[in-house]
């Protein structure tokens, strides 16, 4: 769809959400909006629209004034490429491969050293309460092209 400009590849800090954010707004590769959305259908049916092209980022999702959403985020495999710095589709495919089959072994992080279960509980406790759930319609509700 949206084909990004034929820059070098650059492959920005992939670890870090808030990094690929970044690296997407500088490199023109994430579509942005500030105004508000509904994460009840509204969001999927952006995300439906948008199929395929770049990311988008969401700052305004109504109930949720603490949450960003983003959606799309590898749905263009150029920008996939480019974030993970593989030269072409055929290649993505071979290292992918490649690393399934030889997965790195895990690291455990001890509770009191993960700052991430920290920060993202609520006051109740619940990580969950402070996200947004997204839904689509049934697949009965959509509508078929005649």
């Amino acid at each position: 769809m949206n084909e990004p400009s034929n820059r070098n590849l650059v492959n920005p800090d992939a670890t870090s959400l808030r990094a690929a954010i970044e690296w997407m707004r500088s490199e023109g590769l994430l579509i942005e909006t500030e105004k508000e959305v509904n994460p009840d259908l509204e969001i999927t049916g952006l995300q439906k629209h948008f199929d395929g092209s770049l990311p988008m980022l969401f700052n305004n999702v109504k109930g949720y004034p603490h949450a960003r959403a983003i959606t799309n985020l590898f749905a263009d495999g150029s920008v996939f490429d480019r974030m993970f710095g593989f030269g072409n589709p055929t290649e993505r495919t071979r290292k992918i491969a490649r690393a399934l089959g030889n997965p790195i072994k895990p690291v455990v992080i001890e509770q009191r050293d993960a700052s991430s279960l920290r920060t993202s509980t609520s006051t109740n406790g619940s990580w969950r309460s402070g996200i947004p759930s997204w839904r689509r319609n049934p697949p009965s509700a959509r509508v078929s092209a005649a």
